[in-house]
């Protein structure tokens, strides 16, 4: 029986491409979504968007694990869909290894470092992905790099953000031209 407050809803019969208000999940609508790269860019730009809402509104403090939740994982996602490893789990120390070996072996080049310590950073904070989903006292220091409190300019992190996605898309392509 349906109800008014059904969030998974039966596909209407009228929708067309000027529906706006909502989207299609499932089925074919997930065909796009699994091609590579795709999450991945789609949960940096929701970082994006709730780290611009957050600056625009004052909210930083509010909006930083979510933003950083939502960062750390499309890093996650743009290893995944390089190396497409062949079980799941949330390391990004083994994925960064395994992303440096797919590179220097199938595109002959080296990871440049500035993007190998940016994703060591990142593991270094929240090594299985549970550091800003759950936050604890003092979790984002277990990596000994950090004493205290830690400071995230916002502005920086876009800015290293949007280069490490350029860079995941363009070693993505260059393996698409391999294949």
């Amino acid at each position: 029986m349906k109800t008014a407050d059904e969030i998974f809803d039966e596909v209407p019969e009228d929708i067309d491409e000027s529906w706006r208000h909502g989207a299609l999940v499932g089925g074919m609508a997930d065909l796009a979504v699994k091609e590579r790269g795709v999450l991945a860019a789609s949960f940096k730009r929701a970082g994006d968007t709730l780290l611009a809402a957050s600056l625009a509104n004052d909210t930083a403090h509010e909006l930083l694990y979510p933003v950083l939740f939502n960062y750390r994982h499309s890093i996650e996602l743009f290893l995944k869909a390089t190396v497409e490893p062949g079980h799941r789990n949330h390391d990004l120390s083994g994925l960064v290894e395994h992303f440096r070996r797919v590179v220097r072996e199938r595109l002959g080049a080296e990871v440049p470092g500035w993007i190998v310590e940016r994703l060591n950073e990142f593991h270094d904070v929240d090594a299985r992905s549970t550091t800003f989903r759950y936050p604890e006292a003092g979790a984002v220091f277990k990596s000994g790099r950090l004493q205290g409190e830690a400071w995230v300019d916002f502005p920086r992190l876009k800015n290293v953000m949007d280069r490490l996605e350029h860079a995941f898309m363009r070693v993505l392509a260059e393996l698409d031209k391999k294949q």
